[in-house]
């Protein structure tokens, strides 16, 4: 595989010090901006002999909240990232063949074994050194997270390609620099979501204030649409060295097989589960495994991964990164999408013992969320 020039050590020495640089510039512009529009208003009105002082506290209370926001966004580079997600611990008991499966990879592939492996009730598989909140407490360390429903979709070499591509995160240090993409998009995406929070308010009063941060806030978005780039770019380069990865533990095809699958079903997973859930709870009804539900509603229907040729576009959901589209890593994998990828035989679901136990108390967990905070559910019928 073609390998590229490491974009990483850019970010971790320039970008996070130029956000700092940033972020001041952008305090110093609103206060100047502010003094600015306040100099002209007040010449401008003294030739009529009327001084706006309202309007002219406003755009001053306009450049200290850019002030103040360039610092709350500083402040949050500082804070610790925390994933949450729907998931449960999965304990050796559970699934001795899957630890087994993932022990002989990690030596295989001269990583450590992750401190934790959570299975969530999402389609998302990934790996992070970040804080993780689940519905059972907080994980730290290196940890593995793993599709409940998808284990019913692939088979277990399937399994073995997507978690030899997730430890290869580690092997090449990408959790690591994660942590330190972060602080970055934290700290600007803050400055930028409070000032924008002000500009696009309806009063007449904040209309004034956000005169004193067009200006930063436009610096800020420059900066993050560099930062973006760039960081796009590194997630081009550790996706494709970790599907080369996985494509030498088990093959090419079973990796692209693995891929199609998770384009698939993870769209119609998004599509369709919270429907599902919301729309039982409102006639009074509730699941006991969705996860099987799924797999049996939709794993007979093969002609769905042929269809996948229709839409080489779609990219893959990840809490922390965004990934080339799957057309773009089928052609690095050397591999046809409208081959026929199989749905028939052992799927991965027979790695673990009692895997329907957590499955069940992944859907319980959910399906309690969602019948509190989903704006669809008929709260007061559920509560009769």
């Amino acid at each position: 595989m073609k390998t590229e020039k490491d974009l990483r050590p850019i970010v971790a020495v320039v970008f996070l010090p130029g956000l700092y640089i940033c972020l001041l510039i952008s305090a110093v512009l609103s206060v100047l901006a502010a003094g600015l529009l306040i100099t002209i208003l007040y010449w401008l009105f003294s030739f009529i002999h009327r001084i706006p002082v309202g309007i002219m506290a406003l755009i001053a209370a306009g450049g200290l909240l850019g002030v103040v926001y360039s610092i709350k966004g500083g402040l949050r580079t500082i804070q610790k990232a925390v994933i949450r997600c729907h998931a449960v611990k999965v304990t050796k008991d559970k699934a001795p063949k899957l630890f087994n499966m993932i022990e002989e990879l990690a030596r295989k592939m001269m990583t450590a074994m992750p401190n934790n492996i959570l299975l969530e009730l999402d389609s998302n598989f990934f790996v992070t050194e970040s804080k993780v909140q689940a519905f059972e407490g907080e994980f730290k360390s290196r940890t593995l997270c793993l599709s409940a429903p998808m284990l019913h979709i692939f088979s277990p070499f399937e399994l073995k390609a997507i978690i030899a591509h997730e430890l290869a995160h580690f092997t090449g240090e990408d959790t690591t620099y994660s942590k330190r993409f972060y602080p970055i998009y934290r700290g600007t995406s803050s400055a930028l979501f409070d000032m924008a929070n002000v500009s696009t308010s309806e009063s007449d009063n904040a209309s004034w204030m956000s005169l004193s941060l067009i200006i930063p806030m436009f610096v800020l978005r420059i900066y993050l649409e560099i930062f973006a780039r760039i960081e796009s770019k590194i997630s081009r380069q550790r996706e494709f060295r970790a599907d080369d990865f996985a494509a030498q533990v088990v093959t090419s095809k079973v990796m692209a097989s693995a891929l199609v699958k998770a384009h698939v079903y993870g769209t119609l997973w998004h599509q369709i589960s919270e429907k599902w859930i919301v729309d039982n709870l409102n006639e009074g009804k509730a699941f006991r495994n969705i996860s099987e539900l799924f797999a049996s509603t939709f794993l007979p229907e093969e002609s769905l991964l042929r269809e996948v040729a229709q839409d080489l576009s779609m990219h893959l959901s990840h809490p922390t990164d965004s990934h080339p589209s799957l057309k773009e890593r089928l052609a690095v994998l050397g591999e046809n999408p409208t081959d026929e990828f199989t749905t028939e035989g052992e799927t991965a679901a027979s790695l673990f013992t009692d895997l329907s136990s957590l499955e069940e108390k992944l859907t319980e967990y959910e399906t309690s969320l969602i019948g509190q905070y989903h704006p669809n559910v008929d709260r007061e019928k559920l509560n009769s």
